[in-house]
């Protein structure tokens, strides 16, 4: 099994806020484009412009780092989002893929190439 690993600097960006990125509803639709719900333990993103709902689960919510399961619509596979922030940087590690999770792989890679950029302008634009 493999992990996707990648990232985004966001210079100065406190690490409270960087992971705000993911749960505070106005800044992820900002940059996402989703309308996140977030109560008893449940991670639910909205994209009505898709006609789609990724549903998960807060795994994890500390200082610094967020954990999160999703998948589409309820169905199909759940990956993991790991989101650590440190002031200087936000590295996301999203998985775990088999051989056979190719295609979503390469969806995914293609996806936080796109989103990243955007989650860090929208964190560094005052």
């Amino acid at each position: 099994m493999s992990e996707l690993r990648t990232g985004v600097d966001v210079p100065g960006v406190p690490a409270e806020r960087a992971l705000a990125a993911f749960t505070d509803p106005d800044v992820l639709r900002a940059w996402w484009g989703g309308e996140l719900f977030m109560a008893d333990g449940m991670y639910v993103v909205n994209f009505a412009h898709l006609g789609r709902v990724l549903t998960g689960r807060v795994l994890a919510h500390e200082p610094g780092h967020l954990a999160f399961s999703w998948q589409w619509d309820g169905e199909g596979k759940a990956f993991r989002v790991d989101v650590r922030a440190d002031g200087e940087r936000l590295e996301l590690t999203h998985g775990p893929y088999t051989p056979a999770d190719a295609d979503e792989r390469t969806a995914h890679i293609a996806g936080w190439a796109f989103f990243l950029p955007r989650l860090a302008k929208t964190l560094l634009t005052p």
